[in-house]
């Protein structure tokens, strides 16, 4: 299963310890876009280098005199940047079949504008209990604190 992250979904999946699960699960690859990278995670760059040293988790950058910038461009005239560059980059990418997880409505909706599969952090919980590689007891325990107490977990997340 490929994963295409956005920031908010990248530290929420850090926060209920669901990103290094997935890192340890070797049918999962995550994908992260450079501005995310540089931009929004720079708090927790650590953790960024961590997971692309581990090679469960990669970095792409779009090239400023590609076609994918002017429709990444396009789309940031409304939406987010990071969230605008992910899902240009996933428009040209079919074939890696991304699922892209974005705590954001709005960008959930530019991506299927764009017929790219996505859903926010619990609906990837719900995708991976069904592709088998997860089973509902595990994402049941990861998401029981926030469900507890939707403060352990941030606004943001699930």
């Amino acid at each position: 299963m490929n994963i295409l992250l956005d920031a908010d979904s990248f530290l929420c999946l850090r926060k209920i310890g669901l990103l290094d699960i997935l890192c340890d699960t070797h049918a999962i690859h995550l994908y992260i876009l450079g501005y995310v990278a540089r931009h929004e995670l720079c708090n927790v760059c650590s953790d960024v280098t961590r997971l692309l040293g581990k090679r469960c988790m990669s970095k792409h950058e779009i090239s400023v005199k590609s076609s994918l910038y002017r429709k990444y461009k396009k789309f940031a005239e409304s939406y987010d940047k990071g969230e605008s560059e992910s899902v240009a980059w996933a428009t040209e990418h079919a074939d890696l079949h991304l699922y892209f997880v974005s705590q954001d409505r709005l960008a959930r909706k530019l991506a299927k504008q764009e017929n790219i599969d996505c859903g926010t952090v619990e609906m990837l919980g719900a995708q991976l209990v069904a592709s088998g590689i997860m089973v509902k007891a595990q994402i049941d325990a990861v998401f029981a604190p926030c469900y507890a107490n939707p403060n352990n977990c941030g606004h943001n997340c699930p």
